[in-house]
């Protein structure tokens, strides 16, 4: 009799870990691609500028008490770039922000001093 109480015990613990396998598989189809606070994405977000071509504008710009969504952006500057150049790289790091819903954008950039008590950068 022990035996069977036994095997009974074992079916129901399968049992219940097949079925909480079952359950996270299928809530974790209906995970959404972004938390339920990011902002969504407007269908006019867009305007032209005085050349005629499309700039992307944020969705939904920041105020106060909103939360602040933002990437930040290493740059780091190549003296061969004119400044047709900077512009461009600038306007595509600018426009895959908007792209992702970000509201902000944080900047930094690397300083070079002659040594560790250099008075001059």
């Amino acid at each position: 009799m022990r035996v069977g109480t036994s095997k009974r015990h074992h079916r129901a613990a399968a049992l219940v870990v097949l079925v909480a396998c079952a359950v996270a598989l299928l809530s974790a189809c209906t995970v959404p691609s972004r938390p339920a606070w990011w902002p969504k994405h407007s269908a006019s977000a867009g305007t032209a500028s005085a050349d005629r071509t499309a700039v992307p504008t944020v969705a939904q710009p920041w105020h106060a008490g909103m939360r602040q969504l933002g990437i930040q952006v290493y740059w780091v500057a190549n003296r061969t770039d004119s400044d047709t150049v900077v512009q461009l790289k600038a306007r595509r790091i600018i426009n895959y922000a908007i792209s992702l819903g970000a509201n902000s954008i944080a900047l930094t950039f690397p300083f070079y001093t002659y040594g560790i008590a250099s008075v001059l950068v």
